[in-house]
């Protein structure tokens, strides 16, 4: 018996809120303006099992930032990430290991102040030209 296997570099998944890879991200707002640093989590968990989003305010008078948590995002060499968030490129500013915990992948972005209003909106990623599962933000 014999198989063709496809071996890549990156297979890039989002860890999701409810734990199955889809649905609202499992992930971490930060909100900085020029006084403060606020953190918070982007899902609400309510029954057992179910979450929903928690909404980020983004506005030009700060700068919020997003960190996401996935797996085989970082592939042994140079990382290209891209991220759309409701249709539009978002700047990628991380791609790689979560320094604390072995195997874990992280990935930083940033919101700009044009997704203000956007409402549940779906965020995809692409690592090296592979895109990983379809998570979702809710942004005010």
């Amino acid at each position: 018996m014999s198989a063709n296997v496809t071996v890549q570099t990156v297979a890039p998944a989002l860890f999701s809120a409810n734990a199955s890879g889809k649905g609202v991200a499992a992930a971490f707002a930060s909100r900085v303006d020029n006084r403060t640093q606020a953190v918070s989590p982007v899902a609400v968990f309510t029954c057992p099992g179910a979450c929903v989003p928690a909404p980020i305010a983004v506005d030009a008078n700060s700068t919020v930032y997003v960190t996401l948590y996935g797996t085989g995002i970082r592939g042994g060499g140079t990382v290209q990430a891209t991220c759309t968030i409701h249709g539009s490129t978002v700047p990628v500013l991380y791609a790689g290991s979560q320094l604390q915990y072995e195997g874990l992948d992280q990935v930083n972005i940033s919101l700009p102040a044009s997704l203000a209003g956007s409402g549940e909106s779906d965020l995809v990623l692409t690592i090296n030209g592979q895109v990983a599962n379809t998570v979702t933000l809710s942004i005010q």
